[in-house]
């Protein structure tokens, strides 16, 4: 069995599954605008039996098509977006709560039918049905009790400031809170992008048109002309500002966009919590730079 990647994604979950379906790794490359060819999709899927890729609906038809299972990486997307499991009818979605302002927790969706058949690397007094067959054994009840108090403060986001619910998490209140969260993040993109795009020298990895704020998180990759990632990130540190530089785990498409010998990107990132005010501060310190 082998395992189909998208190269704008990170390799450490489809190289750990490797050894165990003695097949091989087949990277994908990103195209134009830095997202897969769509148009690839029934070609991609028939080279192998498990393909990994994200939040992509054709993607997932076409693995199907062919009896492949799909997983998806919703780590950077989780707090970002509402995940729907059923709507994008993916096999298994993993995530970490630590993402979402939550502790250091790993989350796993699977059919259900696939968590019954499928072998877990267990110990021997493990329950021998799911959930239980996939855990580690004494659960990390702390940090299951934190992740509930993250799912509350989300499900209480854009609701009144004055007051805090601890009852109020359902379905509901937490689309409600990501809609919200949603809406703001891209107005924070939306500035950004505009302000960055008047910035001589610095140039935009990914989608970098305002206009399409909706497709894309507001994590931005970049480079500016003259300054390596590493000398970047340490003068904007000098600033007050934290940013990271590297590869990110995706080196993939790092050396496909031909950056691996240089540095890198310089990664700058917002989230819910941040203002326009503080967007606007980032970009007056990479004018500075």
């Amino acid at each position: 069995m082998s395992i189909a990647s998208v190269e704008i994604t990170g390799h450490t979950e489809a190289v750990a599954l490797l050894p165990t379906t003695g097949g091989d790794l087949i990277p994908h490359p990103i195209f134009s605008g830095y997202v897969s060819d769509i148009g690839d999709a029934d070609k991609i899927a028939a080279r192998t039996k498990e393909y990994e890729d994200r939040f992509l609906s054709p993607f997932i038809a076409a693995a199907h098509r062919v009896g492949a299972l799909v997983h998806l990486d919703a780590v950077h997307f989780a707090p970002h977006g509402l995940i729907d499991v059923q709507l994008l009818d993916c096999d298994f979605l993993a995530c970490s709560a630590y993402k979402f302002c939550g502790p250091h927790i790993g989350i796993l969706y699977g059919r259900q039918a696939l968590l019954e058949s499928l072998t877990a690397y267990k110990v021997r007094p493990a329950s021998s049905v799911p959930p239980g067959k996939w855990e580690t054994g004494t659960q990390n009840t702390e940090a299951l009790a934190g992740l509930g108090a993250c799912l509350d403060y989300i499900s209480n986001l854009g609701g009144p400031t004055d007051t805090f619910n601890h009852s109020v998490r359902s379905r509901s209140t937490l689309t409600s809170g990501m809609q919200w969260v949603v809406a703001h993040e891209q107005k924070l993109s939306h500035h950004f992008l505009n302000g960055a795009a008047a910035i001589p020298g610095l140039k935009v990895h990914g989608i970098a048109d305002p206009g399409r704020t909706s497709e894309r998180t507001p994590t931005f990759g970049l480079t500016l002309a003259g300054i390596h990632p590493r000398d970047a990130c340490e003068r904007l540190a000098e600033r007050g500002i934290w940013s990271w530089d590297g590869h990110f785990y995706a080196q993939g498409v790092i050396a496909q966009l031909g950056l691996a010998e240089h540095g890198g990107l310089l990664r700058i990132g917002f989230a819910h919590y941040t203002t326009i005010d503080e967007v606007e501060t980032v970009l007056e310190s990479l004018r500075q730079l």
